[in-house]
């Protein structure tokens, strides 16, 4: 069963300072803010960038794993891509065109596999770092702009379902 989680639910926190007051909806099923200028999460063994806005919570769950999902929507001053990274404790990610849409991210985690879907379609797959038995991950929504002036995120209707889809 699907969890709608609203944005003004006591649990959300920030990662990092937001120059701009993020726009929550009067029912909180809608978070909108700027994007900073040339911010990143990106981990190698020699960088280490974690400027990008990151609104999120300590989610716990079971050995099922579990499976979150949110529409995003970016206004942006550039073409833009798509992207999923995963950072634990170094960066794998992949890209796409983003399509002139809103698009729904889904992401699932189950012992050490991590799926990343845009819509229905499966967009990554990763083999997460540590031992497959953590039972609680930091989830939420980010938004950055490593080679841009950035761009307007807007994210809506953020669930978090325990168990993870085949």
């Amino acid at each position: 069963m699907m969890t709608s989680i609203p944005f003004t639910d006591p649990r959300w926190t920030t990662l990092n300072k937001a120059t701009h007051a993020p726009k929550i909806s009067g029912d909180g099923t809608e978070i909108s803010f700027p994007t900073e200028r040339e911010t990143d999460w990106w981990r190698t063994p020699s960088v280490d960038s974690s400027s990008g806005l990151v609104y999120g919570f300590e989610h716990a769950f079971g050995e099922e794993g579990f499976e979150i999902s949110v529409d995003v929507n970016v206004k942006p001053e550039v073409q833009i891509w798509t992207g999923a990274v995963v950072t634990s404790p170094y960066s794998d990610w992949n890209i796409q065109p983003c399509p002139p849409i809103t698009s729904r991210f889904t992401i699932t985690l189950k012992g050490h596999l991590l799926k990343v879907f845009l819509n229905d379609t499966p967009m990554r797959e990763v083999n997460v770092f540590g031992d497959g038995k953590a039972t609680s991950a930091f989830i939420g929504v980010l938004g950055c702009s490593p080679k841009s002036e950035g761009a307007l995120v807007t994210f809506k209707n953020f669930t978090v379902k325990k168990g993870t889809r085949d």
